[in-house]
């Protein structure tokens, strides 16, 4: 993600399978995040958010090795109970989510199939003979 990415609506990103472009608009939640990224390597000079100490983006074994030495970490140190993956957060979202179009897929069938997680609540039918009493 290039800092270019932020603009005065939000954050603009690619997808990377389709490159369709998604829209996140500024929460404040979003803007204290993309604002405590930017002063993460205040002292390097990158075109990239998130970077390495060279001011280079992660690579794809980078991020997951920093990303399994966090994990470790969170759960020795008891902030969480268990580790979860990175993909974990983007199915999450999905669930916890109304709003369809959060992850760029075209056909809902995607987003329903591998992301959403969460059961369904339903309420169920009053049988009619708990009515007539």
């Amino acid at each position: 993600m290039k800092r270019e990415s932020t603009g005065d609506d939000g954050l603009g990103v690619e997808t990377g399978k389709t490159g369709k472009r998604l829209l996140f608009e500024w929460s404040p939640e979003l803007h204290a995040v993309i604002d405590r990224a930017k002063t993460l390597r205040g002292d390097v000079a990158s075109m990239h958010l998130l970077c390495t100490r060279n001011g280079q983006r992660y690579t794809s074994s980078g991020f997951q090795a920093m990303w399994r030495r966090l994990m470790k970490c969170a759960v020795e140190i008891g902030l969480i109970a268990e580790r979860f993956t990175f993909y974990d957060i983007r199915a999450k979202s999905a669930s916890d989510s109304d709003d369809d179009r959060l992850l760029g897929h075209e056909d809902r069938r995607t987003l329903n199939c591998h992301y959403k997680r969460k059961a369904v609540r339903v309420t169920p039918l009053k049988p009619k003979i708990l009515d007539d009493r």
